[in-house]
């Protein structure tokens, strides 16, 4: 009897965890950054959002013009934290360019 609701949960533990990573993951190769900078959701850009297969080039063209050094706030993923500490590091071109992008009164 307690093999069998030993069985189900195993089944149903399995069956959980296999779905998700599954859909999560990119192809292999595939070179991923994350958006670091504050949120323009105007000009399609959100905080923490992950770009797979490159970076944003439809956001960074419309932008750069306005906001010259917009690129340091894209970060490949596996640099995650030390360019997080890059954006709150006073006098990093993270940081510059993250304040330049608040600054900016529309």
């Amino acid at each position: 009897m307690s093999d069998d609701k030993t069985g189900v949960a195993a089944t149903t533990t399995a069956t959980n965890t296999a779905a998700p990573a599954a859909t999560e993951t990119p192809a292999a190769g595939e070179k991923q950054y994350i958006y670091l900078g504050p949120n323009r959701l105007r000009d399609g850009l959100q905080m923490n959002q992950v770009y797979i297969g490159g970076l944003p080039e439809f956001a960074i063209e419309k932008l750069e013009a306005k906001f010259g050094l917009i690129r340091q706030l894209f970060a490949p993923i596996e640099k995650i934290t030390e360019c997080q500490q890059a954006v709150q590091t006073k006098g990093t071109p993270q940081y510059v360019a993250y304040m330049q992008m608040l600054g900016v009164n529309e």
